[in-house]
């Protein structure tokens, strides 16, 4: 019985000297779990340093911000006929055409310093009137703005939301402002 009894004390030490080892590792493991996380944040906040500081460096070749500006006189093609001025014109052409934006543009100046009768333009290279630029017959005589299909520069005159004149192609377009 003394040999049962001795193996009986010596599994007890060796269960406590298991359990004390298990304890450390437990420990050990919460220590490294708790270690990994500071670091990520550690890490993520010297991140967002290094970005934010990037970002915010001032860089000779950059230029300097071009101030936005509004512009009235520019509008979408849905609302060429419902403007509430009374009488208007309205001239449409491609803006990154630079031959006829430049021939449109100095013929709109022209206009504008000669006569007091509002006139409005719209880009027909924007997403949001390619819709009615056709490459075939033009509508010469719309009563909506739905029903406008423009080929090439074109003016219209507006008087009371209805179509009065209509004027297409780039050298009658700067003949009839001029």
């Amino acid at each position: 019985m003394g040999k049962g009894k001795k193996n009986r004390e010596r599994k007890k030490v060796e269960e406590k000297k298991v359990e004390v080892v298990e304890e450390n590792l437990r420990i050990q493991d919460k220590i490294f779990v708790v270690f990994c996380i500071v670091m990520f944040f550690v890490a993520f906040y010297l991140l967002t340093l290094y970005i934010t500081h990037k970002n915010t460096e001032k860089n000779d070749t950059e230029e300097a911000p071009v101030e936005a500006t509004i512009s009235y006189d520019e509008i979408v093609i849905g609302r060429s006929l419902s403007i509430s001025d009374k009488d208007y014109l309205v001239i449409y052409y491609d803006n990154t055409n630079a031959d006829i934006s430049t021939a449109c543009g100095d013929a709109v100046n022209n206009y504008r310093s000669n006569n007091t009768k509002k006139i409005y333009y719209v880009d027909m290279s924007s997403m949001f009137n390619s819709s009615h630029v056709t490459e075939g017959e033009s509508n010469k005589n719309p009563e909506t703005a739905k029903d406008l299909l423009i080929n090439g520069p074109t003016v219209i005159h507006v008087l009371d939301g209805k179509v009065v004149d209509y004027v297409e192609g780039l050298d009658s377009v700067v003949s009839y402002l001029n």
